[in-house]
């Protein structure tokens, strides 16, 4: 069976799974008991998480008996278990035990059933792999092939080294590959040789080789969600996946795409944004001795807000299409050379810096960081902070000014 999300393991869930005989297999395994006291347990512990994380990922439920053929036969709670203590023993003895450590790991307690509490432990496929397992001095490499675990040989370790260097290598390439074309405007669409937003959404399981959406599937989760104003009204199919499009009708009108990939990878660009600020730059590029020193100002405010919603966007198609993290994150804004930026409540760069200081952006391609998005971030103004502060500090400030002194985007 697939990996199941840990958010949709409760007890009704896995009463299912014992009703329905759902043996043990790549991506599930069943314990009755949950130990760690002493160094047997902790061993087992290890070697059990750390074989799903090198595999495919998977989930571990403590709390039900199996039968001779790794099949569920009952629900056994753990009536001993003190879940706050007990479950933050397991993450330090994970977190000790197994380098690195795995990122996205969950443990969950369920304690709604008649007989409860059950833990599981959710072990998402890991990019990070080989994991080793370390415990008083001795370690192991272990995977899993169905439901059985052994350990790698050094041939395997090999490979898996070189596969986890590899994969960050992809993705800096797809990028570059993609966003060179867009620049020369040989992108999925034309939008004109004018500013642009461009963001990438990459998922390490789409470099990976290991996702493959249908096209059925698609069309469903890419409807789900607006990105850049375009909508199912000027919808297609192409050879890389499934194209949203506002299409570009003359100079004076913006235009916008954003390409679903079969593999996972979401591509979108937009000049709508852009365009009006970009034309006032024109305009005033042969008229120096106007009013506002021929400057031209973007409302930053309104930019950050345009990428978070695109991003929250993209988080709520990932999730009805089932893509697992980590994904990253790549923002590339053009056309601002020259450009100010304006907090919100600012009405000149005059009132927002030291009167003759060059407040203006230089460069006319703007590469932000990339972000890593490990897990559904919980704030996505926090989550783009690293991308927003550069941004600014193109622009001449430390850090973007839209946060409070919690680090909370201000709305």
């Amino acid at each position: 069976m697939a990996l199941i999300p840990i958010d949709q393991i409760d007890y009704a869930y896995i009463e299912r799974l014992i009703e329905n005989t759902v043996y043990e297999d790549s991506h599930i395994e069943y314990k009755a008991e949950l130990k760690f006291k002493t160094d047997d347990d902790k061993k087992e512990l290890l070697a059990d998480v750390s074989s799903f994380a090198n595999a495919g990922g998977g989930n571990i439920i403590y709390g039900v008996k199996e039968g001779q053929e790794g099949e569920p036969a009952i629900i056994s709670p753990l009536d001993d278990f003190r879940l706050d203590e007990g479950i933050a023993r397991i993450r330090s003895i994970l977190e000790d035990g197994i380098d690195p450590r795995v990122p996205g790991l969950e443990i969950r307690a369920i304690t709604e059933g008649k007989l409860s509490p059950l833990i599981v432990i959710h072990i998402p496929q890991s990019w990070l792999a080989p994991h080793m397992m370390t415990l008083k001095g001795r370690s192991r490499f272990v995977a899993r092939k169905g439901n059985i675990k052994h350990d790698l040989n050094v041939q395997e370790i090999r490979n898996a080294f070189a596969m986890s260097e590899e994969l960050p290598r992809r993705i800096e390439r797809f990028r570059d590959e993609r966003l060179a074309l867009i620049l020369s405007d040989r992108g999925i669409i034309p939008v004109g040789h004018t500013g642009k937003i461009v963001i990438h959404f990459i998922p390490m399981s789409a470099v990976a080789g290991r996702t493959q959406i249908e096209m059925e599937e698609l069309i469903v989760h890419a409807d789900s969600g607006s990105v850049f104003q375009c909508t199912s009204n000027s919808a297609r199919f192409n050879v890389q996946g499934w194209l949203k499009y506002v299409p570009l009708r003359s100079k004076d009108f913006g235009a916008a795409y954003v390409q679903y990939f079969r593999n996972g990878i979401i591509e979108a660009v937009d000049t709508t944004t852009i365009l009006p600020v970009f034309q006032k730059k024109l305009e005033y590029k042969n008229r120096p001795n106007m009013e506002s020193g021929g400057l031209v100002f973007v409302p930053a405010r309104k930019l950050e807000e345009i990428l978070i919603a695109e991003v929250m966007n993209a988080v709520g198609y990932f999730k009805k299409a089932g893509i697992e993290f980590p994904i990253y994150v790549y923002i590339t804004v053009t056309g601002l050379q020259g450009v100010g930026l304006l907090a919100q409540g600012e009405k000149s760069l005059w009132r927002a810096h030291n009167e003759g200081t060059d407040a203006t952006i230089q460069e006319d391609v703007l590469l932000l960081p990339s972000i890593e998005m490990s897990k559904e971030p919980e704030d996505v103004g926090r989550f783009l902070k690293p991308a927003f502060d550069v941004l600014w500090q193109a622009s001449g400030r430390a850090f973007a000014p839209h946060y409070d002194k919690n680090v909370n985007y201000k709305h």
